[in-house]
C-alpha cells in the first residue's frame, strides 16, 4: 500500500494490538507503539504443539493465548488499558527488544561484519575438508 492504514493517533490510543493469524503488524504494531500484540491461535491445536512449531511468536512483543485461554483475554485487556506497571513492563520489554535484538542500536555494523567474517571462516574450513 502506498498509504499509511494506521495514523499516528490512532496507534497513540490504542493500547494493543490483536492478531489471529501471521501479520507483519503483529511485529510493526509493538515496534512503532512500544504496546504488545496478542497472538490468537483459534486452532485446536494443544497448547504444547504451538510452543514447538512457533516460529512467529516473540515473548518481548507478543502475548500468546490458545483458544483453550480465551478467558483469559478479558484479564489482559483489563491489565494493558489500566495497570501502569503492567503498561510499563510492556514497554520496557519492547525498548529492550529494539535496542537488543532489533537494531543493536549502533553496533549493527560492527555485528554485520563479525556475521560476515563468522560466515566466511565456517566456508573456508568447509572447502578445506576432503569429501
Amino acid at each position: 500500500y502506498s498509504q499509511q492504514r494506521l495514523e499516528k493517533e490512532e496507534l497513540d490510543r490504542s493500547f494493543m494490538a490483536i492478531e489471529a493469524g501471521i501479520s507483519s503488524m503483529a511485529y510493526t504494531y509493538p515496534i512503532l507503539t512500544k504496546k504488545p500484540c496478542v497472538l490468537l491461535y483459534l486452532q485446536n491445536n494443544s497448547w504444547d504443539i504451538a510452543l514447538k512449531n512457533d516460529i512467529f511468536y516473540h515473548p518481548s512483543l507478543h502475548i500468546r493465548l490458545c483458544q483453550n485461554e480465551m478467558e483469559s483475554l478479558e484479564k489482559i485487556v483489563y491489565q494493558l488499558r489500566k495497570d501502569k506497571n503492567y503498561q510499563e513492563h510492556w514497554r520496557n520489554k519492547i525498548e529492550h527488544y529494539c535496542k537488543e535484538d532489533m537494531y543493536h542500536y549502533g553496533k549493527a555494523s560492527e555485528y554485520l561484519v563479525e556475521w560476515i567474517n563468522q560466515w566466511y571462516k565456517k566456508r573456508e574450513i568447509m572447502e578445506n575438508k576432503e569429501v
